[in-house]
């Protein structure tokens, strides 16, 4: 609803994505031109609704954007919700786009216990879970499942802005 792209949460949720988005690509000497769109759909307390998902994600995908890293979800319920054909009309009408998602922090399997957008079954969703920093064990809180998680990436004792952050949102924006 404003031109603020200041992070509403206290806990800088999107604006620690965003910075380990710019530090994976700008790892050492290897610079990898990018630019970031923030869009903010969340609240202070770091709650959304499906109708301001919805609107961001028409947008960025309106500008033709090419990957969308989101780092949020919410679980299936089975009910046929809009959202769905929505987001599913929307993916389908931009292929090209890849959207890299969290995989939730809730110790489930996403195949027995669908968490989204993660879980949608789209050739051009890409989920990610968390792993330790040594990349030998998933993290304990870490969601996980055979089928509707993709990648494993570190997202325990993450250092940001002075403070150890952890969870999946912050695995993600390394893919």
């Amino acid at each position: 609803n404003d031109d603020d792209c200041l992070d509403d949460n206290p806990g800088l949720h999107g604006t620690a994505v965003s910075s380990i988005i710019s530090e994976t690509l700008n790892y050492d000497y290897i610079s990898v031109p990018h630019q970031i769109m923030p869009l903010k759909i969340c609240n202070a307390d770091g709650k959304a609704s499906y109708f301001n998902f919805l609107c961001a994600l028409n947008y960025a995908l309106d500008r033709r954007v090419p990957v969308l890293q989101m780092s949020l979800g919410w679980y299936d319920n089975d009910s046929g919700d809009l959202v769905d054909s929505i987001f599913l009309d929307l993916m389908n009408d931009y292929p090209n786009t890849t959207i890299v998602c969290s995989a939730g922090n809730d110790a489930s399997n996403n195949d027995d216990n669908v968490h989204c957008p993660s879980g949608y079954t789209i050739d051009n969703i890409i989920a990610v879970a968390s792993c330790n920093y040594s990349k030998t064990d998933i993290s304990s809180w870490s969601n996980y499942g055979d089928e509707s998680v993709d990648f494993f990436a570190v997202g325990e004792n993450i250092s940001f802005s002075g403070i150890s952050i952890e969870g999946t949102s912050f695995a993600a924006p390394k893919v």
